[in-house]
């Protein structure tokens, strides 16, 4: 793949921890480059299945904490492997319009 532009939004996080009720709190930053706002969707993949996804916006400049809820299938696998690497995709438009995805291996750990 290509190396991100300085003006996409990146997860900040390698290993995120899911809570009982399913839900992974990843920290995306949005650069200070970025037009305004980053703004757009976090979506988890177990293989091909999607297992979570959740909407942001995010002001350039910062970070934010995204909570993904992740489907009944997703959670089943955290609960049986203790910790599952998913593929992370987010797709973004900035305030100009700008299109981005990034593609980031993650590790997703079950919390005690």
């Amino acid at each position: 793949g290509t190396a991100p532009s300085p003006r996409d939004p990146e997860i900040a996080a390698r290993k995120v921890g899911v809570r009982r009720n399913g839900i992974a709190r990843i920290r995306i930053k949005c650069p200070r480059t970025a037009s305004r706002r980053c703004r757009g969707s976090l979506t988890l993949f177990a293989g091909r299945r999607r297992i979570g996804r959740a909407k942001f916006t995010v002001t350039a400049g910062r970070k934010a904490v995204v909570r993904v809820r992740l489907s009944s299938y997703g959670r089943r696998l955290v609960r049986r492997r203790r910790s599952l690497r998913v593929t992370a995709v987010l797709s973004s438009r900035d305030a100009s319009g700008r299109r981005s995805v990034v593609f980031r291996r993650i590790t997703l750990k079950r919390r005690r």
